[in-house]
């Protein structure tokens, strides 16, 4: 099995520009060097004041954004387009970020929270999103499958995002069926400090069986062809949208 290890840089999620992770091979297996896009001097939650009439010297397009629309693309592209954190961190002054991130799907706020801090009023959506996505991916493709996507969520925040992250799954009792079946993902928390043996779930309740089925009936679904054929152009498309590294590592994990 292909092995995936955070370098963690002094302990803690690192501050530094814009950038893109490393990818280098060791006995064993891979190691990915987290990409440097958090933002240089802000924390997990931070924010600068300032605006920005465009990221990337390009003018947000007419009427952006349209919340109502349900593209997602549309909503990540003046963020995707952004050449410095300071520029990233200002276009969110400029729009109501609570309502953007709560109309993005999962993948979309993933990709949004990889490129930096959001603004603290949308900070707790984010983290929602995030836990729901590792949930989501992990039912869809398989705990392997997932585990490349859930190292781009860690890798992409600084240790309060993370712990918020695991608190949150470990109230809901999603810890254990989603980072608790990774043993890389246990092992880069481990040495940053972060070890899952810190966040126990909450005892069981009862919806919590009704879940369960419903978990165990959606994986039967999806035993199908024509449904193992959707879930795999969705996740090559997914792949796609990593970094370089990440999809390297996702084709060797699938050639494993």
């Amino acid at each position: 099995m292909l092995l995936l290890a955070l370098v963690v840089l002094a302990g803690c999620a690192a501050s530094a520009p814009l950038g893109g992770p490393a990818l280098r091979q060791r006995t064993g297996g891979w190691r990915i060097s987290p990409p440097s896009v958090l933002a240089e001097g802000t924390g997990g939650s931070g924010a600068s004041l300032g605006e920005a009439l465009a990221c990337g010297e390009q003018a947000v397009p007419p009427g952006w954004p349209d919340l109502a629309s349900g593209d997602a693309e549309a909503l990540l592209a003046p963020f995707l387009r952004c050449a410095s954190p300071g520029d990233y961190v200002a276009l969110q002054e400029r729009v109501d970020m609570p309502r953007l991130v709560e109309a993005l799907d999962g993948w979309s706020a993933v990709r949004l929270g990889a490129l930096g801090p959001v603004r603290a009023d949308a900070a707790d959506i984010l983290t929602r999103k995030r836990a729901a996505f590792l949930l989501e991916v992990t039912e869809r493709y398989g705990h392997y499958h997932a585990e490349v996507f859930a190292l781009f969520v860690l890798h992409t925040a600084h240790d309060d995002e993370v712990g918020a992250l695991l608190r949150l799954l470990a109230r809901d009792k999603q810890l254990g069926q989603t980072l608790g079946l990774m043993p890389t993902v246990r092992e880069e928390l481990e040495l940053r400090g972060l070890p899952l043996s810190a966040h126990p779930e909450r005892a069981e309740r009862p919806r919590d069986v009704l879940r369960g089925l419903g978990r165990a009936a959606r994986d039967a679904l999806a035993t199908s062809p024509t449904s193992d054929g959707g879930r795999y152009s969705e996740l090559s498309a997914r792949w796609k949208q990593l970094p370089a590294p990440y999809q390297e590592a996702a084709h060797e994990v699938e050639r494993a």
